[in-house]
């Protein structure tokens, strides 16, 4: 088993397949099976690690070109780190005629793929 943020990824040159997730950090890939570790049973130094109630989220992933052409890293941010979306009511802004933030616009731009903000 190895650690790992948020993905790990089993490739050829011209495929693969990835296994991305929210909070977990355990991978194993042995005889064609790719393992995540979901809790530890270590009882030190915490006797309580790992006990009770546990959520977390994964996904698969399958991508037809080698690691380096897929978008498995910003796929897996955006698994993480999902765009949330507030919606600003017009009648809270009576006196503007746009409300802040409407409409469409950029922060940042970024020509490289492997650039991630």
């Amino acid at each position: 088993e190895v650690c790992g943020h948020k993905f790990a990824d089993l490739s050829e040159y011209n495929f693969g397949f990835s296994l991305i997730n929210d909070c977990k950090y355990g991978y194993s890939t042995k005889a064609g099976t790719m393992s995540l570790s979901l809790l530890r049973s270590s009882k030190s130094p915490d006797e309580e690690a790992d006990m009770g109630s546990h959520t977390f989220r994964y996904s698969i992933l399958s991508h037809t070109n080698s690691f380096q052409e897929s978008n498995v890293i910003q796929s897996s941010f955006s698994f993480n780190k999902p765009l949330h979306i507030i919606e600003l009511s017009q009648s809270k802004y009576q006196n503007n005629q746009n409300p802040p933030l409407c409409g469409e616009f950029s922060l940042f731009t970024v020509d490289d793929p492997s650039i991630v903000i």
